[in-house]
């Protein structure tokens, strides 16, 4: 009996960490709410730039230079994302003192199905820091095999880009005062 039950727990054991390894992460941001209250106290929707996440990469990009990035995205209602890539050390400061070097590549609708996005710029300026926005957004965004690379080079500028390693490590919510928060998911939701 005693090598019966101890088989059994092996078998259950390995079951497990064979299912822990085939789990494919992914970046979940959730936001608290696709609405704020303007200076009239009236609920408005949020701008864009509202909720958004940063990654803030091991190699900046540099002024001149042609990238592309590539990656998936869905959303637990449909939205829009953008990519605005910044320059955060630019001595170019505005109001908030936040930088005024943020280049608005592009941006895309997003549903609740996943979608792979491609994106080519030329860096404007150096960057720093990747920043992608979804303010509006009631509810929570997906990302995934994010791959950048400068053409030519081939050399992914993410580190962790499909979130194998289980962690969060380069990103950052840029919109704490709205309360967005990131965490690792199953991109099989």
């Amino acid at each position: 009996m005693k090598k019966t039950f101890t088989l059994f727990f092996i078998t259950l054991l390995s079951v497990f960490a064979v299912h822990a390894a085939d789990i494919n992460y992914c970046l979940c941001a959730t936001t608290t709410g696709g609405t704020k209250v303007n200076s009239e106290n009236q609920n408005v929707k949020k701008d864009l730039w509202d909720d958004q996440i940063s990654y803030t990469p091991e190699l900046s990009l540099t002024k001149g230079k042609k990238y592309t990035l590539v990656f998936k995205v869905k959303a637990s209602e449909p939205c829009t994302v953008g990519f605005w890539p910044i320059w955060n050390a630019s001595p170019n400061k505005n109001q908030w003192g936040g930088s005024n070097d943020v280049q608005y590549v592009k941006s895309s609708d997003v549903t609740t199905e996943w979608k792979s996005l491609r994106i080519t710029f030329t860096a404007d300026f150096d960057h720093d820091g990747l920043d992608f926005v979804f303010g509006g957004l009631n509810g929570s965004i997906y990302f995934d095999d994010f791959k950048l690379v400068e053409s030519g080079v081939g050399v992914n500028i993410f580190t962790n880009g499909d979130f194998a390693a289980n962690n969060t490590n380069g990103w950052s919510s840029k919109s704490a005062y709205n309360g967005t928060k990131i965490s690792i998911a199953d991109a099989q939701i």
